[in-house]
């Protein structure tokens, strides 16, 4: 198995990408894409997974996912039906809060 900071480090800029190619249709139709989304939670539970024990590491986790967490309710407060939005906002509090308490 190879280095695992090296797989910390592709996660982290897979979920860059990922997370700007969500923001698109957030922002332009005010719209989730559910399998893109999908791609992002699982990424994302991949790379907590592999920093359970790197407080520092944990740290920029929360900062990242407080930041896309914080762009989904925006963006919902916009939308005209925002209970999309908010459910998949819903997923992204959840994972703050256990990271959260963590840390």
């Amino acid at each position: 198995m190879g280095d695992p900071m090296l797989r910390v480090r592709e996660i982290e800029k897979e979920l860059d990408l990922v997370f700007w190619t969500l923001l698109i249709p957030l922002r332009d139709e005010k719209r989730v894409d559910g399998p893109l989304f999908e791609k992002f939670l699982s990424r994302l539970d991949e790379l907590v997974g592999l920093v359970l024990d790197q407080k520092e590491a944990k740290r920029r986790v929360v900062s990242f996912l407080y930041l896309v967490y914080e762009v989904f309710l925006a963006e919902s407060k916009l939308a005209a039906d925002p209970g999309a939005i908010r459910l998949e906002a819903k997923k992204l509090q959840e994972r703050l809060e256990k990271l959260w308490d963590e840390i």
